[in-house]
């Protein structure tokens, strides 16, 4: 579980997270999951999170948060 949690904060350092996210808990929960799987899940996240910051943006609006 140690090294699910590893892999965690190294695809997540760039992320920025709420201060109640439970890195070891998700980590208990990714019990079978690759490194390449955990991976994904963090690309995923990352992801999702900044669709929902941009959904109501214009491209312009984006790239000059860029």
């Amino acid at each position: 579980m140690e090294t699910r949690q590893q892999l965690l904060e190294i695809n997540l350092k760039e992320v920025q997270l709420h201060g109640d996210v439970d890195l070891n808990g998700i980590a208990q929960k990714l019990d079978g999951y690759s490194g390449s799987d955990i991976t994904s899940v963090c690309r995923d996240a990352a992801m999702m999170q900044m669709r929902r910051a941009t959904e109501n943006l214009s491209m312009t609006q984006i790239q000059e948060q860029a």
